[in-house]
């Protein structure tokens, strides 16, 4: 009896220190590791900075961390107050870019244009001193051109530009024209506030490519907020405060007479009088059109009596054809 009596004791002071064992074992598993607190920040030259880091942009345009209140210029530190081993964002009060402003002087001489694809300028080299305006957009999708003269009133012809490859080729572009209703700038003739959107252009400049009396400034600014979109080709064209009319007579056969010039927001008709010549007019877009209405002509045929519409940024453009004494009427706005 005590044998058994000692071998049952034994077994449950046994069992007793396994459950034990078990529940340490257990408890240990479960028990949290010390979170390690990220104290070291790579920089851009390999080696780190400890603890709370204020950044600034260097020359080169990378973040690298400096003392505290050492960046250039006016800025501040986003978000609250940052704890222990955390890292503060460090951005310019004024996101904008406002560059100096430059003068233009004299028709630029210095550049070469060569047509490209559907007959676009490609306009490589140097322009002359004084003769363009040009700036970097450092990334900003938009911005505005404003054009004053510096003391007495400018004259000449100013044409926008873009640059994707650096400014090593610039090809002409088209502006809004704030406060103007129209179609967008391709040429600018006098004072005014230009903007445009520029998307992942990098260079861009007004240039003289007429000469120019007295001194045109431009102010450049740009900012990383979205800018307007200009569609081409307006889609409900507003209704016009004003429109052009007239008539122009043919004077000698088979010599193509040019409307004169008026600025279009929508569009413009031309009628063939009815005691035309029967053997019809044509209208076209050349100076080179010629009044051949049998199917070698290069204009478009328009008998008497019949009429026509185009759309163009200018009726300048625009030219007709026929016999003499043909008279054509026309109205647009």
């Amino acid at each position: 009896m005590k044998r058994e009596f000692l071998d049952d004791d034994t077994g449950k002071a046994d069992m007793t220190f396994r459950k034990l064992l078990l529940a340490a074992i257990l408890a240990w598993l479960m028990s949290p590791a010390p979170a390690t607190a990220q104290n070291n920040w790579p920089t851009p030259g390999g080696s780190g900075a400890n603890g709370f880091v204020e950044m600034c942009l260097n020359s080169s345009g990378q973040a690298v961390p400096v003392s505290s209140g050492t960046c250039s210029g006016s800025n501040i530190t986003l978000g609250p107050q940052p704890a222990a081993n955390s890292l503060s964002t460090v951005q310019t009060t004024n996101p904008d870019l406002q560059p100096a402003v430059q003068y233009i002087t004299v028709v630029d001489t210095g550049t070469t244009s060569t047509a490209g694809q559907n007959s676009v300028n490609l306009v490589t080299g140097t322009p002359t001193t004084g003769s363009a305006a040009s700036f970097t957009t450092n990334g900003t999708p938009s911005g505005c051109f404003t054009v004053t003269s510096q003391s007495s009133q400018w004259t000449g012809t100013l044409t926008p530009e873009i640059s994707a490859n650096l400014g090593g080729q610039y090809v002409p572009f088209q502006l809004h024209q704030l406060g103007w209703n129209g179609p967008l700038i391709s040429a600018i003739t006098n004072n005014g506030v230009f903007c445009g959107s520029f998307g992942a252009v990098d260079n861009l400049r007004l240039r003289a490519t007429a000469a120019i009396t007295n001194s045109a400034a431009v102010q450049f600014v740009s900012s990383y907020a979205p800018g307007r979109v200009s569609i081409e080709g307006q889609v409900g064209a507003p209704l016009p405060s004003s429109g052009f009319s007239g008539q122009v007579v043919i004077a000698t056969t088979n010599t193509p007479v040019q409307l004169p010039s008026n600025l279009m927001a929508n569009g413009i008709i031309i009628k063939s009088k009815s005691t035309n010549n029967s053997s019809c007019g044509t209208v076209g877009f050349s100076s080179g059109l010629t009044n051949v209405y049998t199917g070698s002509g290069n204009g478009f045929g328009l008998c008497p009596g019949e009429q026509d519409a185009e759309a163009t940024t200018n009726s300048n453009a625009i030219w007709l054809n026929g016999y003499a004494g043909d008279v054509f009427s026309y109205k647009g706005n």
